[in-house]
């Protein structure tokens, strides 16, 4: 998917931000690349964060005006991607973006609407048209 292809998507700045990190390189054991670009980003939006020495990175984002009082959010997540690929496939994990489109895909087949997302029993899958896919 190209990145003109990604700004018609919508929300546009959800998409935006997927296919930036489908641009960097982020194999296991190796995810110095994304913690960069996640570091970039937050200074950019101007949000606070800490790194610790193992390099997992901490944001905290303020509330939303009006929402200062309302329960506190906390979202976890994973920077790296397992690598896998065909032997036939060419592409070095360390280096080369992924090049792909997204499917919503459900536990009983494909899925034609994110509308209906729901995150116990669904996932988003990525192909890459050389060959290779990976969930999140």
């Amino acid at each position: 998917m190209t990145e003109n292809e990604v700004s018609l998507l919508k929300p546009n700045h959800l998409w935006k931000r997927f296919y930036e990190i489908t641009q960097v390189p982020r194999p296991s054991k190796k995810e110095e690349k994304i913690r960069a670009y996640l570091k970039k980003l937050l200074s950019e939006l101007n949000v606070k964060y800490k790194e610790d020495r193992i390099g997992n990175i901490l944001a905290n984002v303020p509330a939303t005006p009006g929402y200062e009082n309302a329960p506190t959010i906390v979202l976890q997540g994973h920077v790296d991607m397992v690598c896998e690929k065909n032997r036939d496939i060419k592409h070095d994990f360390e280096n080369d973006p992924i090049e792909g489109f997204v499917l919503n895909k459900g536990v009983g087949g494909v899925r034609e609407s994110y509308s209906s997302w729901n995150p116990r029993n669904e996932y988003i899958r990525v192909y890459d048209p050389r060959g290779f896919e990976f969930e999140i």
